[in-house]
């Protein structure tokens, strides 16, 4: 496996290891390990998280997402009938497809060094370094059964590529450190999806491509609202939980034209069959507003020679 260079997340500049941690001379700021993972993250965004992560996952245990056995984690994002999230696995499955597809076209050299950007367990790097390339999976939770600790329950030290603790917009990596960013169901985490993507593009190597998967999306700013609003009535309703805020909760179909400057953006709109439009259809009824489309974007860093030429 190989090493992670690191950065401080705040000020971008390098880090010297220590015997507690890593140390940023200019910050001052020691970064130290949570669960066994590096973590990241700073330590007045701690609070927000904390606060996040104990809502969200007494939400992930109602609703079945711990994943304890191998077996079942190593066959992701195929998931056995008797899964009750069986539907969005079944979405899951198809994105990856598409995503190995796209990525087979686009890079024919191996292996790809590839940024899992929202890992959650780490399923996706799992399964890209089976295929051969070096993921390195990131994620704000170090849950043992729904985060970046359930590898480490499942694995212990044989675990084949990295886990780090960071959010999106405070990354700890040089610039140019990876072919490839994946965030896989989980941009729309972010407060601000447009910065967040815009930024990202100063860690990819020019040629290397940004890959948004499994994000709602919405035209309208207000029908994203109300869709978050009816989820977190629904988690008060069925869970008595309250989830505290934590990125805006979805995209907006603009966000490619605001970030073309950067990145030559392709999208797919994506089809998962007739219970997906069927749901769509419900939805639309049932809410009076539409429901989120869910695209497979892929934003491309041009190459110095492309970027000369469009000037």
């Amino acid at each position: 496996m190989r090493q992670v260079a690191f950065v401080c997340p705040r000020c971008q500049r390098g880090l010297a290891e220590t015997e507690d941690g890593m140390r940023c001379s200019v910050d001052t700021l020691v970064f130290r390990k949570t669960n066994g993972i590096p973590d990241f993250v700073l330590p007045e965004r701690r609070p927000l998280i904390d606060r996040f992560l104990e809502a969200y996952r007494v939400i992930r245990e109602c609703e079945s997402w711990i994943c304890s056995d191998r077996d079942a984690y190593e066959r992701l994002p195929e998931a056995d009938r008797t899964d009750p999230n069986r539907s969005v696995w079944r979405l899951r499955t198809r994105s990856f497809r598409l995503l190995l597809e796209d990525l087979q076209r686009r890079y024919t050299a191996k292996p790809l060094r590839i940024l899992d950007a929202g890992a959650g367990n780490a399923w996706l790097s799992l399964q890209l370094s089976r295929l051969g390339h070096e993921p390195v999976a990131v994620d704000i939770s170090t849950d043992i059964g729904d985060g970046l600790g359930a590898p480490i329950a499942l694995y212990g030290d044989a675990i084949p590529f990295p886990l780090i603790r960071a959010e999106f917009d405070f990354l700890p990596f040089p610039a140019k450190s990876f072919d490839i960013v994946v965030f896989n169901a989980s941009l729309h985490y972010a407060a601000h999806p447009e910065a967040t993507v815009s930024d990202v593009h100063k860690l990819l190597r020019d040629g290397g491509s940004l890959y948004v998967i499994d994000s709602p999306e919405f035209a309208s700013r207000d029908d994203g609202n109300a869709m978050i609003s009816q989820l977190s009535a629904d988690f008060v309703s069925k869970y008595s939980v309250r989830l505290p805020p934590y990125g805006r909760g979805f995209l907006l179909s603009s966000m490619s034209e605001t970030v073309n400057d950067r990145y030559t953006v392709t999208r797919q709109n994506t089809s998962f069959g007739f219970r997906f439009r069927l749901g769509q259809t419900i939805t639309r009824f049932r809410h009076g507003r539409p429901s989120a489309s869910i695209p497979f974007l892929v934003l491309t860093k041009p190459q110095p020679e492309q970027r000369r030429t469009s000037m």
